[in-house]
């Protein structure tokens, strides 16, 4: 495995009125590292993942990408299109996909306007192949 860092959350704070959803979330991702959050249901996972990608502001704290030299940027925070815009991407709890979709254009819909998922389909089940290709992911 590579130990090049390509993203790391510093301090990351989040609460909901009295509750402490995230607390000095101290957090490292390595190139070619594949990391698992686990824990009970409120533990505050999606609140951290949503505060990575953009949906939520955190309290406090903040979130630096590495760009395509290696040097670690500031990640715009609250803005989905900037953390989109470096890299990263949302794939959000069953409930929340649009059912009305397949799993392509339900992958897109984070990354896309609405408008463009039909002109840009063909290029997405490309790069959706390989990446399945590269890491052995099988689908029917």
């Amino acid at each position: 495995m590579h130990s090049d860092k390509i993203l790391a959350l510093k301090g990351l704070s989040k609460t909901f009125g009295t509750i402490a959803a995230n607390c000095d979330v101290d957090l490292d991702l390595h190139r070619g590292e594949i990391l698992a959050l686990l824990g009970e249901n409120g533990a505050g996972k999606t609140t951290l993942m949503n505060m990575l990608f953009g949906h939520y502001m955190p309290d406090a704290g903040q979130i630096e990408v590495a760009d395509a030299n290696q040097r670690f940027l500031p990640l715009t925070l609250g803005h989905p299109q900037a953390a989109i815009a470096a890299g990263i991407g949302m794939v959000h709890q069953h409930f929340t996909l649009a059912e009305n979709l397949d799993a392509v254009d339900n992958i897109m819909l984070g990354a896309e306007r609405l408008t463009l998922l039909p002109r840009k389909r063909a290029a997405a089940e490309k790069k959706i192949r390989a990446i399945m290709a590269e890491s052995g992911l099988t689908a029917p």
